[in-house]
């Protein structure tokens, strides 16, 4: 069984359940939204936090706009989140929205706050 954490030609495979069942879907974090919403938080954390730990930063910087005690980031308040660190050209329009959503397997609007660690990493 390959680990959630494993890399597949640029995809990471994560496990959705359903209904008690557990199965694997790949997670593409290359898709073009991803890459731009990796590469502003890179630069951000470059130019502000190089100190801090990568994955504490990440913690500290999504923690504000997560839903349900931190379990999920809801895909509306990315573009809030850009815009307050100061990227608003990176902004994702909805169709960019919804293909963040689809290559992270989910149904509704929120992304589960570890795949969405995994996506900016």
């Amino acid at each position: 069984m390959i680990s959630s954490s494993s890399r597949l030609i640029g995809m990471k495979l994560s496990t959705i359940g359903y209904r008690g069942t557990m199965l694997m879907r790949a997670f593409s974090s290359d898709c073009e939204p991803a890459i731009r919403l990796r590469n502003a938080i890179a630069d951000y954390r470059q130019r502000n936090y190089t100190m801090e730990l990568p994955s504490r930063f990440k913690k500290e910087l999504l923690s504000p706009y997560s839903k349900d005690g931190g379990s999920s980031v809801d895909i509306d308040q990315l573009n809030n989140l850009l815009i307050n660190i100061g990227y608003r050209e990176y902004c994702l329009s909805t169709q960019e929205q919804m293909e963040l959503l689809r290559n992270a397997g989910s149904n509704g609007r929120e992304i589960p706050m570890k795949q969405m660690l995994e996506l900016i990493e």
